[in-house]
């Protein structure tokens, strides 16, 4: 009797000890396996890691597909980061997951609960690399496809050079199979008048409904400037029968100034002499150069000029603040606000980019620090640009429409010449 009544109190302490247990210790009694902790570790691929435990296994690592993400950081030091979606070999039918601003006591916080989704997973600049490149691209990373939105016109201006590699002129032929393929851009600009391009372009430009952005080269001597001038109008006339309605403006002379061609004082005159002769045709004429010089010397030929007319690299730029290529936009928009003292209330961007390649090979760039030329920073640039100008398109002219295999680098351009084409 008094063996059976211990028994019975062993057995009535021991079923109270369990129900006495917290949930989760319940849980963990029974055969099935439960989520610990879930967090961001650097793997081939960012990715999230769960680790399982439970009665029947070890700990492990199961790693949560997910689309390939890029960090962007505002400055180097920012405490904040965006993630947006790139490239992957994962389709996802979810929009990217944009996690942004997270200093690092937001991210002690988060972390103290485990996140049930992947958009809950915080992130700061110490959890995934804050450049857009941080090394050699994987040959087992896929190459963004050509059709990606960098190669959409969405009424954007685009700039063309009819050129073959060997510098010889394109035929007729040619130039209009060129501009028909950019059905889709707003705008085509043209740098000169030489190789019948305007005959060729004119009545391709007309046929799309697109604008000409058109320029004078050669400013050398007003004379020679002069009679581009008389071309564009005897172009004019003949294909579009006297419409300048089509015509955007037209440039006298493109980085004279920087190229060292002339003088400040020259090209004023000549850019007044054409604005003369032009004027009765209601088409801005500008000139167009790079924003230092129209900071420094050249301001007067800013202020000449019927608009403000730049073009604003941010592979180019010097002060190594700009290498990451989702900002090209953002440093279009400062090229303008610098220009304020020009006193134009529009500014066109006439040139913005990024190279897809280089001669010199991306290892180069990479250990010097500088801009990266890629196809996927090319990509990134060009999205950054249109997302800054979509309400204002007729505002930017990206280039360029193709390789321009003519050209000749410099120490300046590093190799980058040949590889600013979209449309390659």
């Amino acid at each position: 009797m008094k063996t059976s009544f211990f028994v019975q109190l062993a057995l009535a302490i021991l079923f109270g000890l369990v129900a006495g247990l917290p949930q989760y210790a319940r849980n963990a009694l029974e055969p099935r396996a439960y989520v610990t902790t879930t967090n961001v570790v650097v793997v081939t691929r960012p990715a999230v890691v769960v680790h399982i435990h439970g009665t029947r296994t070890a700990w492990t690592e199961t790693f949560a597909p997910l689309t390939t993400l890029t960090v962007t950081s505002e400055t180097s030091s920012a405490i904040g980061s965006q993630v947006t979606s790139s490239s992957s070999g994962v389709a996802s039918s979810e929009s990217p997951t944009v996690i942004s601003h997270l200093s690092a006591s937001s991210f002690s916080e988060a972390s103290s609960e485990s996140p049930t989704s992947t958009s809950d997973l915080p992130t700061t600049l110490h959890a995934l690399s804050s450049r857009a490149y941080n090394g050699p691209v994987s040959s087992q990373t896929p190459d963004p496809s050509p059709s990606s939105s960098a190669s959409d016109g969405d009424g954007f201006g685009i700039g063309y050079n009819p050129y073959n590699a060997d510098s010889s002129c394109k035929d007729s032929g040619s130039i209009t199979e060129d501009i028909s393929s950019l059905k889709g851009y707003g705008m085509v600009r043209l740098y000169g008048t030489d190789c019948n391009q305007l005959d060729a372009a004119m009545p391709a430009a007309k046929e799309l409904g697109m604008k000409l952005f058109l320029g004078i080269w050669h400013c050398e001597s007003t004379d020679t400037a002069m009679a581009e001038a008389q071309a564009i109008v005897d172009a004019v006339n003949e294909n579009l029968s006297g419409d300048w309605s089509l015509i955007e403006a037209v440039s006298v002379g493109n980085e004279v100034i920087s190229r060292g061609e002339t003088s400040v004082e020259y090209l004023l005159a000549t850019l007044k002499a054409v604005q003369n002769k032009l004027r009765q045709y209601g088409v801005p004429i500008v000139t167009v150069d790079t924003p230092d010089v129209f900071e420094g010397e050249g301001k007067a030929l800013c202020q000449a000029s019927d608009y403000t007319a730049i073009n604003a690299h941010p592979f180019f730029d010097k002060s190594g603040s700009w290498t990451d290529p989702s900002r090209a936009g953002e440093f279009t928009e400062l090229m303008r606000n610098l220009l304020n003292d020009c006193g134009h209330e529009r500014t066109v961007i006439t040139e913005s980019g990024w190279p897809r390649s280089s001669d010199l090979g991306s290892d180069y760039f990479i250990n010097e620090n500088l801009p990266v030329p890629s196809l996927e920073n090319h990509i990134a640039a060009i999205d950054s640009l249109k997302k800054v100008y979509a309400d204002h398109p007729q505002d930017l002219i990206i280039f360029s429409a193709f390789d321009d295999l003519w050209k000749k680098d410099t120490a300046q351009t590093m190799g980058v010449e040949h590889y600013w084409g979209i449309l390659n």
